[in-house]
């Protein structure tokens, strides 16, 4: 069965400076790597306004609460978009999963995010999970996101969401030389599995996909699974999708879900709405 497959970036295509083509490079080859022989991904970033100034940029808007919504808009407008012109599922490549639930609302086709599959797949591999952030600013929006899907009764219980800095080794990673972010990671890492962790799972698009592609997926040493949040959207989104497609599973459409599509009239005037996003 073909699929088509929406990949929704929370930041613009060179938002990462000259880092940039390296990162989104190696974040297409993991879900290549890992995709369908016959799925299709149609990558598309987050667009920039004309009049969107350069102090909302990287890293702001994702890591402060106040101002990530600035960027949910698009992308929600993103998944309308993916809807209509035939997709069947979307992506949303964001470890905060912006704009995801709102998606998930406005349309039929599957909705994952980056978070929110790594958690679901974490539960499956080991008895009590934790959270790997990839800066200090977004734990807080993290340890929130596990309360709201439910995981804190499956992940430890002293601060189940922990961070290190990727940044410093993020690109060299991509390049091939994860030596500095893995030595990073597993300081954390090792913290989390001494309070009881037996997996860990990222709160982060791209953390997933530079250590896959380097062939590492457990902690050194302790043998503790680590979940690639990034794969484990796509192939959700894969699944879902199928699923939509030869049986007809699709999101809860009850009038106390939480995915409620609007009435015909309000999602009408909705999309049109989201559609002048940064036009």
């Amino acid at each position: 069965m073909k699929l088509k497959i929406w990949l929704q970036e929370s930041v613009y295509e060179n938002e990462m400076g000259a880092d940039s083509a390296v990162i989104n490079d190696g974040v297409m080859r993991l879900l290549t790597k890992v995709k369908r022989p016959d799925t299709v991904i149609s990558r598309h970033f987050a667009e920039k306004g004309n009049e969107t100034p350069e102090s909302l940029n990287f890293p702001w808007p994702l890591n402060w609460a106040c101002l990530q919504m600035l960027r949910e808009p698009a992308i929600i407008k993103g998944a309308i978009r993916a809807e209509q012109e035939g997709f069947d599922a979307v992506v949303i490549n964001c470890g905060l999963d912006p704009g995801l639930h709102q998606a998930r609302s406005m349309v039929n086709i599957p909705v994952t995010s980056v978070t929110e599959s790594g958690l679901l797949l974490a539960q499956l591999l080991g008895r009590k999970l934790a959270l790997v952030a990839p800066s200090e600013t977004i734990v807080a929006a993290l340890e929130e996101k596990l309360l709201f899907l439910g995981f804190d009764k499956r992940a430890i219980k002293h601060r189940p969401v922990r961070h290190f800095d990727m940044i410093f080794g993020l690109a060299d990673a991509f390049r091939g030389k994860p030596e500095r972010l893995i030595e990073d990671f597993e300081k954390t890492a090792m913290e989390l599995i001494r309070d009881g962790a037996d997996v860990l799972s990222f709160g982060c698009g791209w953390l997933g996909p530079a250590f896959s592609l380097n062939g590492y997926n457990e902690v050194r040493g302790d043998g503790v699974p680590i979940v690639d949040s990034t794969a484990a959207a796509f192939k959700l989104a894969e699944t879902l999708a199928e699923l939509h497609k030869s049986i007809g599973l699709k999101k809860s459409d009850l009038p106390n879900s939480f995915y409620e599509r609007p009435p015909k009239e309000v999602w009408h005037e909705a999309c049109r709405n989201f559609m002048k996003v940064l036009t």
